[in-house]
C-alpha cells in the first residue's frame, strides 16, 4: 500500500542530493568567475559536458539496472535482481576505465571540441580539469551507486553522501582558489571537485557494510540479454543527462561562430549552464524519487499506488518549475553579479538579463517533461520515455540552435524552452487522445 510519507522521504533526500550535486559546478563557477571574470565562467561551461557524459553512463547502467532489480525483487526473484546489479556493475566499471583513460590522453582536444576556441578560455579549462581528469574514472560510479543505493531503500545515505561531499567542495573551493588560501585559481576548484566526488563514492560504498544491504554480486544470467534489457530501460535517463553535454557543446561552438569567441557572451552562457544544471537536477530529483516507488508498485501490480505516486510527482515537478521560473525571471541581474565580477565586466549586465530570461521562460514545462520521461521509464514503457528524452533533449533544441539565430541572434537562447513547449503539447495531446486506451493498457500491464 502506498504511503505518501515514503514518497516525501525519497523526494526530500533526492532534492537534497540534487542541490548539493549542483553546488559542485555552481560554486566552482562562482569562485573561478569572481577570480578570473567572464573567462573563468566560460571555462567552467566548456568543462560541463564532461559531467554530463560521466553522469549519463552512470544513469544508463544505474537506473536501468536498478529499475529492473526492484521489479524483480517485488516478484520475489532475488536471483534475477542480483544478476541485474552484477551486470550493471561490470558495464559501469569497463565504461569508467575507458572514459577516464580517453580523457587523460586527449584532454586538450576534447576541451577544444567542447567549445574552448578562445585560447584564454582553453588554458583556464585545462587548469580546472587537471585534477578532475585524474579522478574521472570514479565519477562514473556516482550516479550508478546513487541509483542502486536508493533502490535498495537507503535514500538517507545518498543524501548524506552528497551533503558531506558538497560541504567539502564549497569549503575547498574557497580555500584552494583564492589568495587567502592556496591561491590555485581554476586548478584549485577542480581539485576540490575531484576530492568531493571521490568522497561521495566512498560514503555510498558504506551501504555494502550495512545489515539491510541486499545488493549482492552474483553470476550473471545471460549477460548479453541482461545488458540489453537494462540499457533499454536506462537509455532515456542516459539521454536526459548526455543531452545536456551535447547542447552545451553545440551552444558553445555556435556562440563562438556568431560572436567571434566573445568571452562575455560565453561567460553569460556559463551562468545559464549552471542554472540549467540546478533546474534539471531538481527536476530529475522528482523522477528519481518516484522511480523506485513506481517500479515497486509495478512489480506488485498496484494500480492505485501508481496513480497516487504520479499525482504527487506531477504536483512536485510543477511546483519546482514555477519556483525556478519566478526566481529566474525576477532576479537575473543578481545571478550575473554572483557569478561574474561585473566591475571588470560591466557589459555582462547589459546582455545577460535578456539572455537568461529568454532561455528559461518555459522552466515549469521542463520539469514536467522530465517527470513524464521517468514515469514511463519506471513502468517499462521505454519507447515513450525515449521519445520524450530524445525529442526535448537533442532533436528539437539542436535544430533550433542552428535555425533560430538565422532569424535573429538572440533567439538562439529560446531553443531549449521552445523545445519543451512543443514536447509538452505533444504529451498533452497524446494523453487526451489515448486516455482510455492508456488506462486499459496500464491495467493490463500492471
Amino acid at each position: 500500500m502506498f504511503d505518501k510519507r515514503v514518497f516525501f522521504k525519497f523526494l526530500f533526500s533526492a532534492l537534497a542530493s540534487a542541490a548539493i550535486v549542483s553546488i559542485y559546478s555552481i560554486v566552482d563557477a562562482i569562485c573561478v568567475g569572481q577570480y578570473s571574470g567572464s573567462v573563468g565562467s566560460a571555462a567552467i561551461a566548456v568543462c560541463m559536458p564532461i559531467w554530463a557524459i560521466v553522469y549519463a553512463f552512470g544513469s544508463l547502467f544505474g537506473i536501468g539496472g536498478a529499475t529492473l532489480m526492484t521489479v524483480s525483487r517485488a516478484k520475489n526473484d532475488d536471483k534475477t535482481a542480483n544478476s541485474f546489479f552484477t551486470v550493471a556493475f561490470i558495464l559501469t566499471t569497463v565504461t569508467a576505465i575507458l572514459i577516464g583513460t580517453f580523457f587523460l590522453v586527449f584532454r586538450r582536444n576534447i576541451l577544444v571540441f567542447f567549445g574552448a576556441s578562445n585560447e584564454e578560455v582553453l588554458e583556464t579549462a585545462m587548469d580546472y580539469s587537471f585534477y578532475i581528469g585524474i579522478a574521472l574514472t570514479l565519477f562514473v560510479f556516482v550516479n550508478f551507486l546513487m541509483a542502486f543505493v536508493r533502490n535498495d531503500f537507503d535514500p538517507t545515505l545518498t543524501a548524506i553522501a552528497t551533503i558531506l561531499s558538497g560541504i567539502f567542495n564549497v569549503v575547498g573551493d574557497v580555500f584552494f582558489v583564492f589568495d587567502f588560501g592556496l591561491n590555485m585559481d581554476a586548478k584549485g576548484a577542480g581539485l576540490a571537485t575531484a576530492i568531493g566526488q571521490t568522497m561521495t563514492v566512498i560514503i555510498l560504498c558504506l551501504h555494502f557494510f550495512k545489515k539491510k544491504n541486499r545488493l549482492k554480486l552474483a553470476k550473471p544470467i545471460d549477460f548479453i540479454n541482461t545488458s540489453v534489457a537494462l540499457i533499454k530501460i536506462g537509455i532515456s535517463a542516459f539521454i536526459l543527462d548526455v543531452s545536456t553535454g551535447i547542447l552545451i557543446t553545440i551552444f558553445n561552438n555556435r556562440l563562438n561562430y556568431w560572436t567571434n569567441s566573445d568571452a562575455t557572451t560565453l561567460g553569460i552562457f556559463g551562468i545559464i549552464c549552471n542554472m540549467m544544471t540546478l533546474v534539471q537536477g531538481f527536476s530529475y530529483a522528482v523522477g528519481q524519487a518516484s522511480q523506485p516507488l513506481f517500479s515497486d508498485a509495478f512489480g506488485h501490480q498496484d494500480q492505485l499506488a501508481i496513480k497516487k505516486i504520479k499525482k504527487y510527482g506531477l504536483s512536485s515537478a510543477a511546483t519546482i518549475g514555477i519556483v525556478f521560473l519566478i526566481i529566474l525571471m525576477a532576479a537575473p541581474s543578481a545571478l550575473i553579479r554572483l557569478f561574474i565580477n561585473v566591475e571588470s565586466n560591466p557589459e555582462a549586465l547589459d546582455i545577460g538579463n535578456a539572455y537568461i530570461r529568454l532561455f528559461f521562460f518555459a522552466v515549469p514545462l521542463l520539469s514536467l517533461n522530465v517527470f513524464f520521461a521517468y514515469y514511463y521509464q519506471s513502468l517499462k514503457l521505454a519507447f515513450k520515455s525515449f521519445i520524450i528524452s530524445f525529442s526535448r533533449g537533442i532533436v528539437l533544441p539542436v535544430a533550433f540552435i542552428f535555425i533560430l539565430p538565422l532569424i535573429r541572434f538572440d533567439l538562439i537562447f529560446i531553443s531549449v524552452s521552445l523545445s519543451d513547449v512543443l514536447v509538452f503539447l505533444v504529451i498533452l495531446i497524446n494523453s487526451f487522445i489515448h486516455k482510455n486506451k492508456e488506462i486499459k493498457l496500464e491495467k493490463k500491464t500492471v
